[in-house]
């Protein structure tokens, strides 16, 4: 029987938390302590690896006191990847362009031997022409508002964040989502970056194109959990409400009384096919199937039922029919075979959900570098001492003056016959040489890490030699160039899959007023008109990308001889062809050239279209007298 008191999805809440404590579990397996030791190398604390060197997996040490140091010293480089990388990968907002089916270019003619078929194919070429004009005002609407909504939702400072949050852990996350402006009321759909450390997903996975679920935590003051969810005031002060039941572990003791809210989208049900659902009655899978196949629930651990799905609803009229509308999607991005976010990562495992970090191959020689230079610090702390041995009869004047005396001390040697030296009475004690190996070593495993994650010399723009021509420069910076290159295109692709979801998202939810705000009554009647309502295949049809290397500080250099190059070419034929009348492609050129060398008033060298010529006068009468008189 179902719980009259709490619903009936208690049962699959209590998988839900199951699915959810062993996704967790996966994840501190394959990602989670890797991507936590690399924040640790990047933003400390940086004690942490002195700590536990003797379990590391990446380098480890016996008990013995030689490999311990009581200096703790930290070799930064994941500070200096993020911050040569990271400006490489994403400069600015991407240009974002709108495209849409071309038809098969068919010669009608071939129709031509069957009247009927030839009919036929003349109404298909009109009916695609119309077609293809809605496709074209669609896709104009969809590339203005979604090159509007970048800079007005700060897209550049979260794609940062997930691209930083990628280079050092391994994955990075946009998700999209809706904001409406509290004055206005006008919403915006735009894509925001949240901590991979509160997301979760389908453990069983062999990639993260193929999970069947995920899940996002939010963790808020418990009143604002029964604020948002409409729950009695004391409906979560009973137990703990975290996923691992120990509050402690992830709420600071100064931070009040909260709690975890885990909202999961489900491409498999409500639950109702989770491992430990076996022993539900054939009614409650019933129920759970009635709910269909695409699930969005809201748990929070140690609730007995979602709270986006309160139980007083099943005592109303149509109960079942209102639980199946509080629980779809509340973007549908499955209809794209999507999810509401977009991951950036650039090394994926085979047969693993979660991708590699791209410190994890140069963890091992990062490592040894601390340990190495924390030794050195230590030794350098020791051979730096001064020892001064004295012999017992030394007066105690020759040792106050030794140890306090100013730099210019004359004193008598007392004792001394003049056959024996002071140093029969004074010697300093000093330490061996240092090897010089262990310079070669530290530079052999530094190059190494260098070459694990790309930190090469020329990624500074640093040569330790001369080149030798113009040739080689360009092989070796095409050479170096193919690792960034590669993971640039990789955020080029992430860009234009997050495009693709905020088109859907835009769909779902502007409404005509909100598109107003953008674009005006005209782009407002538009959207209204082929757009808002329609159905989904028109919009489907129109895809998103991102321009090439749109999202990359452009070589101005390059830009600007690329120009030149193109006005020594064509500036004297398109002068000419402007002297026809036709001034649009040299102002053109002439703007094009402008932009490149940062000239923000390139107008002033444009040339003025030619006035149209007069009308002409009637029989009889001077040129110029049909036309209106001058206002």
């Amino acid at each position: 029987m179902p719980d009259l008191i709490n619903g009936p999805f208690v049962e699959a809440t209590k998988a839900w938390v199951s699915a959810l404590q062993r996704a967790q579990a996966f994840k501190n397996k394959r990602f989670a302590t890797e991507a936590a030791e690399g924040l640790r190398f990047f933003a400390g604390p940086y004690d942490f690896f002195f700590n536990k060197i003797r379990s590391d997996k990446f380098f480890r040490t016996n008990d013995s006191p030689a490999t311990e140091s009581d200096i703790v010293v930290t070799i930064n480089k994941v500070a200096e990847l993020v911050q040569i990388f990271g400006p490489v990968l994403y400069q600015k907002n991407p240009d974002r362009r709108a495209t849409i089916p071309e038809p098969p270019k068919i010669n009608p003619q071939i129709f031509a031997q069957d009247p009927l078929r030839f009919m036929a194919s003349q109404q298909a070429y009109q009916m695609a022409g119309q077609q293809m004009l809605v496709h074209q005002a669609i896709a104009s609407l969809f590339e203005s508002i979604e090159n509007i909504t970048p800079h007005l939702l700060d897209l550049k400072t979260n794609s940062r964040r997930a691209i930083d949050e990628a280079l050092i852990k391994g994955l990075g996350l946009l998700w999209h989502d809706v904001i409406t402006d509290p004055v206005t009321g006008t919403r915006a759909c735009g894509s925001f970056w949240r901590t991979v450390d509160d997301f979760l997903m389908d453990p069983k996975a062999h990639s993260i194109d193929a999970i069947t679920w995920c899940a996002q935590r939010t963790t808020m003051p418990r009143w604002q959990a029964e604020r948002q969810y409409r729950l009695p005031a004391g409906t979560l002060k009973a137990a703990s409400h975290c996923l691992d039941g120990l509050e402690q572990n992830f709420v600071p003791p100064d931070e009040g009384d909260r709690c975890e809210v885990w909202e999961i989208w489900s491409k498999i049900g409500c639950g109702g096919r989770l491992p430990g659902n076996e022993h539900i009655t054939d009614i409650q899978k019933a129920a759970y199937e009635a709910m269909g196949d695409y699930c969005y629930l809201c748990i929070i651990p140690n609730h007995p039922w979602p709270v986006n799905l309160p139980p007083g609803i099943f005592r109303q009229e149509n109960a079942w029919q209102t639980a199946q509308q509080l629980l779809q999607w509340p973007t549908p991005y499955w209809i794209d075979r999507a999810w509401p976010f977009t991951p950036i990562y650039f090394h994926e495992v085979p047969k693993d959900p979660w991708p590699l970090s791209h410190l994890t191959p140069g963890m091992g020689e990062l490592k040894f570098l601390n340990w190495a230079y924390a030794k050195l610090a230590s030794k350098i702390k020791t051979t730096c001492r001064d020892l001064i041995a004295i012999d017992a009869s030394a007066s105690d004047e020759l040792v106050e003056i030794i140890k306090n005396g100013p730099d210019l001390t004359v004193f008598k040697t007392i004792g001394m016959d003049g056959k024996q030296g002071i140093q029969e009475f004074v010697n300093w004690l000093q330490h061996p040489t240092w090897n010089p190996d262990i310079w070669k070593v530290l530079a052999a495993i530094s190059e190494q890490f260098d070459l694990r994650v790309g930190l090469t010399e020329l990624m500074y723009g640093l040569s330790s030699k001369q080149m030798r021509s113009a040739n080689e420069s360009e092989k070796k910076y095409e050479a170096v160039n193919v690792r960034p290159d590669d993971m640039a295109d990789k955020v080029q692709d992430s860009m234009g899959r997050a495009a693709e979801r905020e088109k859907l998202a835009n769909y779902w939810n502007l409404r005509p007023e909100d598109v107003e705000f953008y674009l005006g009554p005209v782009g407002q009647m538009a959207w209204q008109m082929f757009v808002y309502g329609q159905d989904p295949r028109q919009v489907m049809a129109v895809k998103m990308r991102i321009e090439a290397d749109s999202t990359q500080k452009p070589n101005k250099g390059q830009l600007v001889d690329d120009i030149n190059q193109a006005m020594q070419m064509l500036l004297q034929p398109l002068f000419q062809v402007a002297g026809m009348g036709q001034v649009g492609p040299f102002n053109a050129l002439v703007q094009a050239w402008a932009d490149s060398i940062g000239l923000r008033d390139g107008h002033r060298f444009t040339i003025q279209p030619l006035p149209p010529p007069m009308p002409m006068g009637a029989p009889g009468e001077p040129a110029g007298a049909g036309a209106p008189p001058a206002a």
